[in-house]
């Protein structure tokens, strides 16, 4: 019996001992920065607020910001920084830990921070951001705070310029004329809680309003060079509104107003297109439905979607036969043979907010799609309807 507590607790010590040179995995991100004064943390069971030591710990540098512990009674810790080793600022680009220990130095908790309300509280950027034209010139900006560094990718060319940090988290750099139709990727340097280091990645500008074929790229578009725009789109006016409360609405799908549509060209079925045709089936049903008090037609998500494949080439449409009796399995059953690979989505999957979605262009491989989409929006109100954008912010 002696000898097996002697065992025990000489794997005890050996345990503490590989605590103090092998730190903790990360677990999860229980530490949630309230304000730059004070940290909420929950703690594991197992942790107890006296004889223990609370850092904060940059993974990268090593450096470490204590804090003071001021237990609650729901079983959360408040923390308060004792002095900062780095400004606030550079500390949130920090790729950063809370670390707990024991007065010896073992480790015995590790978890992430949750930094949203800290940066609400630092940045307050309300300008212009992606591509911004300023007499001519297109200034590239992106609000990235955490970012160690950020540069440009001009993708046709495979190189890049750096952009510099302004004030408020904001990146930028400024261009030439010559820059418009360039298509172009932003390459970043940030913390990525996956690997638990800084990570260079490149992605597609969130503030795109054109993309290339499936989103690989965005481009430098000048929403008010003519060719983006249909003739007389700055003279579009909506239809008038006595009041709010005087609108009725008319939910519509861009794919589905005209996939089967034997009046529409083949090749314009299911695409903004579709919509400036007249004496189409949906043409004079839109007309009518104008006529009879519809004042607003409501379109579903019509933004860039994760999920549908924007080569065409790609895609495979289901093949339902007509006549079927409504309780009928044979629809469902040719749905369910494609649905990984047909154009249709209802579009609550987005991946970029402010970009037609590509699938509904007739060359989604160009910044195009901005003037079919405008297009789509003039014929409506040509019609005598208003257009609203189904535009939903908390689907990420």
């Amino acid at each position: 019996m002696k000898f097996l507590f002697a065992l025990w607790l000489s794997c005890l010590v050996c345990v503490s001992s590989v605590h103090a040179a092998f730190p903790l995995s990360v677990q999860g991100a229980r530490a949630l920065w309230q304000d730059a004064q004070t940290v909420l943390y929950r703690p594991q069971s197992w942790v107890r607020s006296s004889n223990v030591r609370v850092e904060s710990l940059d993974l990268e540098s090593g450096v470490r910001l204590r804090f003071r512990i001021e237990p609650q009674k729901n079983g959360q810790w408040k923390l308060f920084p004792d002095s900062w080793p780095l400004s606030l600022e550079d500390w949130v680009r920090k790729s950063q830990a809370l670390v707990v220990t024991d007065l010896q130095g073992n480790e015995i908790d590790r978890t992430y921070f949750q930094t949203a309300a800290l940066l609400d509280g630092l940045y307050r950027y309300d300008g212009c951001l992606g591509v911004c034209w300023e007499r001519g010139r297109p200034i590239l900006r992106l609000w990235a705070p955490t970012a160690a560094g950020v540069r440009v990718v001009w993708v046709d060319e495979n190189r890049s310029e750096p952009m510099q940090l302004q004030a408020e988290g904001v990146w930028e750099i400024r261009g030439e004329s010559h820059w418009e139709d360039r298509k172009y990727l932003y390459e970043i340097d940030v913390f990525t809680p996956v690997s638990g280091r800084i990570e260079r990645q490149r992605v597609s500008d969130p503030y795109s309003l054109a993309l290339t074929e499936n989103s690989h790229a965005s481009y430098v578009v000048d929403p008010n060079d003519a060719r983006w725009m249909p003739a007389g789109w700055e003279s579009t006016h909506r239809p008038p509104l006595a009041a709010r409360t005087e609108s009725v609405l008319y939910e519509l799908h861009v794919r589905e107003f005209s996939l089967a549509d034997p009046t529409v060209p083949e090749s314009l079925r299911g695409k903004f297109a579709a919509f400036g045709l007249q004496n189409t089936l949906g043409d004079k049903k839109l007309r009518n439905l104008a006529e009879a008090g519809v004042t607003h037609v409501h379109l579903l998500p019509t933004f860039d979607f994760a999920s549908v494949d924007e080569t065409a080439a790609n895609r495979r449409e289901p093949s339902i036969p007509l006549g079927l009796p409504p309780d009928s399995p044979v629809p469902q059953q040719a749905l369910g043979r494609v649905r990984s690979l047909d154009s249709f989505n209802w579009g609550y999957d987005p991946f970029h907010f402010f970009a037609p979605e590509g699938s509904y262009s007739l060359d989604p491989a160009s910044p195009l799609r901005v003037r079919e989409y405008r297009e789509l929006v003039q014929s409506l109100h040509k019609k005598g309807l208003r257009v609203v954008m189904d535009m939903v912010f908390n689907h990420t």
